[in-house]
C-alpha cells in the first residue's frame, strides 16, 4: 500500500465504524420503525458517500505525479 493512502484509509474506516455503531446503537432504540428506517438510510447514504469518497482518493492518488511540489 502507498504511504499516502495510510492516512485517508484511516480515516474512511474510522467514519465508517462509528457511523455503523451509531447506527446500530439507533436501530436499538425504543423508537418508532419508521424513524430508525429513516435514520438507518440516511447513515448508509453517509457510509457509502465516505466509501465513494475514499475510492475517488484512491484512484486520485495513483494518477497524481511522483512530484507535486513541482506544481506550485
Amino acid at each position: 500500500m502507498d504511504t499516502r493512502m495510510v492516512a485517508p484509509a484511516f480515516f474512511a474506516l474510522l467514519v465508517v465504524l462509528f457511523l455503523s455503531a451509531y447506527a446500530a446503537l439507533f436501530l436499538l432504540a425504543p423508537i418508532p420503525v419508521w424513524i430508525k428506517l429513516l435514520f438507518g438510510l440516511v447513515l448508509g447514504a453517509f457510509i457509502a458517500v465516505m466509501v465513494y469518497v475514499f475510492v475517488q482518493r484512491a484512484r486520485e492518488l495513483k494518477t497524481e505525479d511522483k512530484d507535486d511540489l513541482g506544481k506550485y
